[in-house]
């Protein structure tokens, strides 16, 4: 069962296992609890039941007499699906800081489809207040930050808002999917139980990859298509003219797939305009388009998850069509300080600036991090586009593009291939790596031809900036368009075959020899954890390269090239003043990303995720030489009195 809604805040609603419990009149949805595990009519299996509660998603009475046959009742589910579900109406309070509720009399289900092993209810979900707060008058100023009563921007009486929201009931596959063990050394979403059923083992904690069920249709070939491929859908709702460079990002991981042994293991396909599915339907992993007044989010990519086994069953990614379609709205709504796009001045070394307030009362919390939120949030798209808006002001500014002309269109689909190849790789059960963007070095990241054929990174997992030359240098690919060598690994881990009559211990034993190639240095892994505690220098965003101080002054000597060029810009007649004023906001806040850069590696400690043997120490200080390289660095570029020069006609 899952409930979802998709909107201005992300993706409210998570799977969950359910079942229906008839207490005598009464019939209970309730979300079976998962995470605790043992053997049913065991001695272990009473005593996890009894220590662990389910919980209680809504109650209806019931509504017929046992079926003659079956036994089976009929569920009105009016009173289940018309309640708070997920929990929107607190979500609502705590966003505007106004009395919203259901509104149940206005809420309806408005269309029930169903298919074999599925039933959806699409749920139109009033919520309303009858009095709109305002915020009270202080004597003295509140502190930034302060909650206020605001309203919503977008609506025409902000008393009263609907949401569409998808409930999906579907059955678990019969036959269980065999579960793989996870690694800490590679990055994987996991399935974790614990199971109770062994008192001897050292933890009951097991932890299982999440991974689509792949299977030969011919075992013993060394290149076969699956029994059946990962298909993806482009909802009909995505514009023609990106759909190209959308499927160029989705298929772009077959070579990952085929290099252990699956022939086309991921399929594209086109949503028909008179379909009668949605792409929200279990079992339909899909892409789609969603549109906001302001730009909130890049992309998303929820999937969901067999608990049993980590077998993922589907998967639906959306694309914010302001922040991929129309780079250069952002660019304009950057100038009104609004916190849609606040998330852009997020400092990249983990310590993040506050968003301001919203102008209008929109929702205005500050963006969560990565690390913040959970191995599952992701800002990988947000990023992005906000660096390809600082590229085209760049590269107009010194006269080497047209921003309206067929470059930076370019520019777009090269955008929409990159966080296309990210998204999909969440899909696939990757998390985010970090480290990634060391395996190279600055001059190989400053040579066309050596990024053409290898990429920025070792990973699309990475939140990679757009590659930028210096002032007068040769132009430079700007985004991560194939697989790095770890989405190789990564992928080979999670899905190669066992050949038949493996035993466990010998698929063990080759899931350690896969796993023990860590210390290659193409392979290098630091996720979410490695960049949110602070104190790892390699494992950031927005770095490039193997000399991290280097690569932030060649940033910083970018973005104060950029402000010198504003002084004497001609601007086009017809055109106002403000891209002015977004080129000195967009490199500021370069050059603060650039000086987290070299901050991070101050009293740095490198942390590996190595196992013992690897011929590699878990914890290595930075060098003292380049700690002293990234204070001078800092001292010249920032802490000098001259470090940020605006020309006075500026």
């Amino acid at each position: 069962f899952g409930g979802t809604m998709i909107g201005r805040w992300g993706s409210f609603g998570r799977q969950q296992m359910v079942e229906f419990r008839r207490v005598h009149k009464q019939v209970q949805l309730l979300a079976r609890n998962t995470a605790f595990h043992a053997p049913a009519g065991t001695p272990e299996g009473r005593a996890v039941s009894a220590g662990f509660s389910p919980s209680l998603i809504g109650s209806s009475p019931v509504a017929s007499q046992p079926h003659p046959e079956r036994q089976s009742v009929l569920v009105e589910v009016n009173p289940i699906l018309l309640g708070d579900v997920l929990g929107l109406g607190i979500h609502l309070q705590r966003a505007y800081r106004q009395g919203y509720a259901l509104d149940r009399a206005n809420s309806a289900i408005t269309a029930v489809r169903g298919r074999p092993g599925e039933l959806v209810f699409e749920v139109q979900a009033h919520y309303a207040t009858a009095n709109l707060a305002t915020p009270a008058p202080s004597p003295a100023p509140l502190p930034p930050g302060a909650p206020q009563p605001t309203q919503p921007r977008t609506l025409p009486d902000a008393r009263s808002l609907f949401f569409g929201l998808h409930y999906a009931f579907a059955e678990l596959p019969a036959r269980p999917m065999a579960p793989r063990r996870a690694d800490p050394r590679i990055g994987h979403f996991t399935t974790n139980v614990a199971d109770f059923s062994d008192d001897l083992a050292r933890s009951p904690q097991q932890r299982f990859v999440n991974r689509w069920r792949l299977e030969k249709k011919d075992p013993s070939a060394a290149l076969s298509e699956p029994v059946k491929p990962i298909t993806f859908w482009l909802d009909r709702n995505i514009p023609v003219k990106y759909r190209e460079a959308i499927i160029e990002g989705v298929l772009g991981w077959n070579p990952a797939f085929e290099k252990i042994g699956f022939k086309n293991a991921i399929v594209v396909k086109v949503q028909p305009d008179d379909a009668d599915f949605d792409t929200l339907d279990v079992g339909a992993a899909s892409l789609r388009w969603m549109t906001n007044a302001s730009p909130s989010f890049g992309a998303i990519g929820p999937s969901q998850v067999d608990p049993r086994t980590g077998e993922i069953l589907d998967a639906d990614i959306s694309f914010e069509s302001l922040s991929s379609r129309a780079l250069r709205t952002i660019r304009s709504q950057l100038l009104a300080g609004r916190p849609a796009a606040e998330w852009s001045a997020l400092m990249q070394f983990g310590a993040a600036a506050a968003a301001a307030p919203g102008e209008g009362g929109d929702f205005a919390a500050r963006p969560v991090l990565p690390f913040e939120a959970g191995p599952a949030a992701c800002d990988h798209a947000d990023f992005a586009a906000e660096q390809l808006g600082y590229a085209l002001d760049v590269l107009e500014a010194r006269g080497e593009l047209d921003a309206d002309g067929p470059e930076a269109e370019q520019f777009v689909r090269d955008y929409l291939v990159d966080v296309t190849l990210h998204e999909v790789g969440h899909t696939l059960g990757l998390r985010h790596n970090f480290r990634s963007s060391r395996i190279y070095t600055l001059a190989q990241m400053n040579d066309p031809a050596f990024v053409q054929a290898n990429g920025l990174a070792g990973s699309v997992m990475e939140y990679a900036p757009i590659n930028l030359p210096l002032p007068g240098a040769q132009a430079l690919p700007g985004f991560q368009k194939g697989l790095g060598p770890y989405d190789f690994w990564a992928i080979e881990y999670a899905y190669k075959p066992m050949p038949p009559g493996t035993t466990p211990a010998q698929e063990a034993a080759e899931l350690q020899r896969i796993a023990a190639r860590s210390a290659e240095p193409q392979l290098a892994y630091g996720t979410d954890e490695d960049n949110g505690l602070g104190v790892d220098p390699e494992s950031l965003i927005f770095d490039l390269g193997d000399d991290p101080v280097a690569y932030a002054g060649q940033r910083v000597a970018i973005a104060r090239d950029l402000l010198q060029r504003q002084a004497t810009r001609e601007l086009k007649v017809g055109s106002d003043y403000s891209v002015l004023r977004r080129s000195v906001s967009y490199a500021i806040r370069e050059m603060g990303r650039a000086g987290g850069v070299m901050a991070r590696q101050i009293g740095g400690v490198r942390t590996l995720r190595d196992f013992p043997g690897s011929g590699r120490d878990p914890l290595v200080p930075v060098a003292a030489a380049q700690q002293r390289a990234a204070l001078d660095a800092l001292a010249r570029h920032y802490l000098s009195a001259d470090a940020v020069v605006l020309p006075p006609a500026l």
